[in-house]
């Protein structure tokens, strides 16, 4: 983290203000610096509307705007979540039918979307440019403050619900996005868990409801409660407004006042949250969710136990909480979570502390168990509890989980999201509920406190009063019933039929008229006058320069090193890259547990439990994966590869070093109840993943027929990994030895100074200081010389039906156009962003109703059309089938083809941290990219005009024609459709 001296800061940004000083028209509250976060914290109140603004000024180009409304929700009809979708279709400055598909297609924005919460809505946008974040700051306003959807009730029968008559059978039936998204989202039972979860402990208030909306009650929603709604909390008074970066706080004062604020006037809107009023006591609630007719209900329910803690506001108990639920539940040395899965409560438990909402929650959740172990659930809660009370947590595990905390305070490293949008969380976790704004985001003083007591029964206290004591609880059992869904689509579709023969003729050719008129509206393209009032950047604003990722070579104890020179904090990224070539194509599923296993099972110096807390007590983190990269010009050349990544404090190196020595050479596999505890854990993670995330798992699946890197990583992360670890726990106590035996052959066939790149992301320097500790560690690593081997796998294509437990399909199809005789080119990039953002997203999410769908089109070969929560299976083969005569046709003007350009080039400018750098600069080396082609690739996505799109139509038209499908989905749709498969089989076991 970059602490910077005021004096910058007032040399960069002007003069320092006080408070109750005016700027257009907005009135200064409050002043502070937040050296945690290198920023410049200024807290303004708008006068005439009553908005509030928190402008954080920083360094970072990366700038980040935010609106968010408090909108409680009053019933299970989904309206905050429909409206969220619907007041981005079109406004009152920018009538086009979606400018934020627009946004998505041509801005050289870093980010742009829109969440629901249980009490909130967000709208936050990011961008680098300063042209851009303007123009994306004034769709979002005009889109929140003058949306179409009170003169064009089209929108809410799209984005909400309405009756569709199905052609054929002349069925009425219920469609939209939100309601097919909803649909999805209630297909897993974690979902369903921790819905019925908040509607136990809140009965009768904000968080007893749905803002999603269930796909039960959002029929119930009428245009006036949607208007209704977007009256009363959609207005400044009710608005919460963060801004973030290094852009121009006058200027942007100046616009917000003068566009939008300047245009209301300050009023008091009642969006309290309202919580239960009556005295809390314990409840216990029994739930049900719905599995295929033939599918296994042993260890196939849930137990969640959930508690409602304090205020959010209270910065110090939030902190708190948050680390004792690391310590409880979150590591392998928690208590809490050892005590639960040894007493054979579930195959996996974990648990988590939510401060977003005003009453905070800390859950305990067993997966995979039986109802019948609620009783032996509440018992080892109870007394593990009361055993953590009365003797002191381990001082190991409080130093660790304080540890980790504090490491991920500093190092403010999150991945691919903007800075600006985690602090936009942040400051909600108190702003909304009336708080400080700046108290999350100052985290010292209430660190340095938790840290000073720790160790003097500070978390013992906090497990005495807010779990053992509080009488504020929830236990929900959720098992599962057998066609559930079957019956509940009955239920409908009589209720419909019954529906429909009520109706009179005049209402009838009413739900066509509108049926028909949303069609039309959907497939009538914007005038170019509508399209032209959104704003678009020029390519001259683009910089036509490739970003260079730092990249230089050495050699230390014979391995090969590559340096990444980039700041980062003193703190040093180093990455371990073993080729797994050597182990044989029986054994590759193994490589993928054995990434799970490491760092969780004993060593020779340590249990697992003390292992894991020496890993958070120095490390910033360390783990395992199997990496498979094909080759840039090939998928079926691949370099099968695992991955180690350690990172910790300059000083601290030599105990990564240390620890991770123990751990890739000194893992103990013997322990077989551990090890069949962590292969349950592991199936019950991919379970989840399969139902919420189908898309990838189809996709995958495909992949799998066409290429040889498909097929390693289907056998390593996809369906066939799945159904691996299903064999291996139905098999275990006959195949527990071989489990074994297998581990520990891997284990020596990949850790091996032969097969190892290191990589280490830092300042130059730093490595300098680092290189006699990675010298000496490089050492310890075994240099024999192992065959590689020549994988010759056998892959008979099929079109597949896989069934899972859900109301909605993940409909894939694809093939690799390298071997259908095209070359890559960058052009295929803005193919991509064409088809996702435009043809995909109108014909399959607006027009058939899907949460999403999107073209994966990559240098290596893969070309992959995926749906996601789709009602439709045979109609979006179809629209995949008719890209090509879209694209063949195409005919987009200059200024859209710009925007398609832009669009692209956006998603290879999305600003990354120094560590990702480091990892993708990894990645180009292992497929052999050079920055010259990198270079010639962007140099392609810039010059690609109308032409070159047309010139790839025969590409998608081949892929669609010779590809191959793969559907997760329901079993209903998918027996409908048996004629398009080769194989029906059901994949959860």
């Amino acid at each position: 983290m970059k602490n910077y001296a005021v004096i910058v800061l007032l040399a960069l940004f002007g003069a320092s203000a006080h408070a109750g000083e005016l700027m257009h028209g907005f009135k200064l509250v409050r002043t502070q610096e937040i050296k945690e976060i290198g920023s410049t914290a200024n807290l303004y109140e708008h006068v005439k509307s009553g908005a509030k603004l928190l402008y954080l000024t920083s360094e970072d180009d990366n700038k980040v705007f935010s609106i968010s409304f408090r909108t409680p929700p009053a019933n299970d009809t989904g309206l905050p979540h429909i409206l969220e979708h619907s007041v981005l279709c079109g406004s009152r400055k920018f009538p086009s039918k979606e400018p934020f598909l627009e946004l998505v297609k041509g801005s050289v924005k870093t980010f742009v979307n829109a969440m629901t919460y249980p009490d909130k809505t967000i709208y936050p946008v990011a961008s680098r440019n300063d042209k851009d974040f303007k123009n994306l700051m004034d769709v979002y306003l005009d889109a929140v403050f003058f949306p179409n959807i009170h003169k064009d009730p089209l929108i809410l029968k799209q984005e909400g619900w309405r009756y569709d008559i199905d052609e054929k059978t002349g069925e009425l039936a219920y469609n939209g996005v939100v309601f097919n998204e909803m649909k999805g989202v209630f297909s897993s039972p974690e979902a369903v868990l921790e819905r019925k979860t908040y509607h136990a402990l809140f009965p009768k208030g904000t968080y007893s409801w749905e803002s999603g909306g269930e796909p039960e009650f959002i029929p119930q929603l009428t245009q006036k409660m949607f208007t209704d709604f977007h009256k009363k909390y959609y207005h400044p008074s009710n608005s919460l407004i963060l801004i973030y970066g290094n852009g121009d706080r006058e200027a942007h004062l100046k616009f917000l006042n003068e566009e939008y604020l300047n245009l209301f006037e300050k009023t008091h809107i009642d969006s309290e949250i309202v919580l239960p009023k009556a005295k809390p006591r314990p409840i216990e609630v029994s739930e049900v969710y719905s599995v295929n007719k033939g599918d296994s209900l042993k260890d196939k329910s849930y137990l969640a136990q959930a508690y409602g803690i304090g205020d959010a506001t209270d910065p110090e108990l939030v902190m708190g909480m948050d680390i004792l639920a690391q310590i409880l539940l979150q590591t392998d040395a928690s208590p809490l979570k050892r005590a639960l899965v040894e007493a054979g409560v579930g195959q996996e438990v974990d648990g988590d502390f939510d401060a977003g909402i005003k009453t905070p929650m800390l859950f305990i959740r067993a997966k995979k168990t039986e109802p019948g172990k609620k009783a032996l659930f509440k018992k080892v809660i109870e007394k593990t509890l009361t055993n953590l009370v009365k003797n002191g947590i381990d001082r190991k595990l409080i130093e660790a989980s304080l540890n980790r905390k504090e490491f991920y305070l500093r190092e403010l490293e999150f991945r691919r999201y903007p800075k600006g949008l985690v602090f936009t969380g942040m400051v909600l976790e108190s702003w909304l509920y009336e708080g400080d704004p700046l108290v999350r985001l100052q985290f010292e003083p209430v660190l340095a406190k938790i840290k000073k007591e720790a160790y003097s029964g500070y978390f013992e206290k906090l497990i005495q009063k807010h779990l053992l004591g509080n009488p504020h609880r929830a236990l929900l059992t959720l098992t599962p019933r057998v066609n559930l869904d079957e019956q509940r689509s009955r239920k409908v579709a009589a209720e419909l039929k019954k529906l429909k023969k009520s109706l009179s003729k005049a209402e009838l050719e009413e739900i066509i008229a509108v049926s028909k008129s949303l069609k039309k509206k959907q497939q009538t393209p914007d005038s170019p006058e509508d399209l032209a009032k959104i704003p678009v950047l020029e390519i001259k604003d683009i910089d036509p320069k490739a970003e260079v990722l730092p990249l230089e070579h050495a050699e230390v104890n014979g391995v090969p090193f590559l340096l990444h020179d980039l700041p980062t904090n003193k703190i040093g990224y180093v990455n371990l890259l073993f080729d797994a070539g050597a182990v044989p194509e029986e054994l590759i599923p193994y490589v993928s547990l054995l990434s799970e296993i490491l760092g969780k099972v004993d060593t020779r110096k340590f249990k697992f439990g003390e292992l894991t807390n020496e890993i958070n007590a120095y490390l910033g983190g360390l783990g395992f994966e199997s990496m498979p990269v094909s080759a840039k010009d090939s998928l079926d050349k691949f370099l099968p590869k695992f991955r180690v990544r350690g990172k910790a404090l300059l000083e601290r190196l030599p105990k990564l070093y240390e620890l991770t020595e123990e751990v890739l050479l000194n893992s103990k596999f013997d322990d077989k109840k551990r090890i069949r505890e962590i292969i349950q854990e592991t199936k019950s993670g991919q379970e989840h993943a399969i139902v919420s995330s189908g898309n990838y798992y189809a996709g995958l699946r495909i992949q799998s027929y066409f290429s040889a890197a498909g097929k390693y990583q289907e056998l390593t992360s996809g369906l066939k990994f799945y159904h691996f670890l299903v064999e291996l726990d139905a098999s275990y106590d006959k195949k527990s030895n071989e489990v074994v035996q297998n581990l520990k052959k891997v284990s020596q066939l990949l850790f091996n100074r032969n097969q190892l790149i290191v990589s280490f992301t830092g300042e130059k320097s730093d490595f300098k200081l680092a290189q006699p500790g990675l010298k000496k560690f490089v050492g310890v690593f075994p240099a024999e010389k192992l065959p590689l081997q020549k994988y010759k796998f056998e892959t008979t294509a099929v079109n597949e039906g896989l069934v899972i437990p859900s109301k909605v399909q993940f409909v894939a199809s694809g093939a690799d156009y390298r071997k259908l005789g095209f070359e890559y080119t960058g052009a295929m990039q803005v193919l991509k962003n064409i088809l996702s953002r435009d043809y995909l997203w109108n014909r399959v999410r607006v027009q058939g109703g899907a949460y999403g769908a999107s073209a994966d089109i990559g240098r290596s070969g893969q070309f992959i059309f995926s749906s996601y929560r789709d009602p439709n299976l045979q109609e979006t083969f179809e629209a995949y089938a008719k890209a090509f005569g879209y694209i063949r046709d195409f005919g987009a003007s200059d200024r859209e083809m710009t925007k398609f350009v832009l669009g692209t080039v956006s998603q290879l400018d999305m600003p990354l941290t120094p560590s990702l750098k480091g990892e993708t600069s990894d990645y180009y080396y292992l497929m052999g990219l050079s920055q010259k082609e990198i270079q010639k690739s962007r140099d392609q996505i810039l010059g690609t005009r109308q032409k070159d799109i047309r010139a790839l139509a025969e590409m998608v038209n081949q892929v669609v024609k010779k590809g191959n499908i793969a559907v997760i989905g329901s079993e209903g749709k998918i027996q409908q459709n048996k004629a398009r498969f080769g194989k029906i089989s059901s994949i959860i076991k």
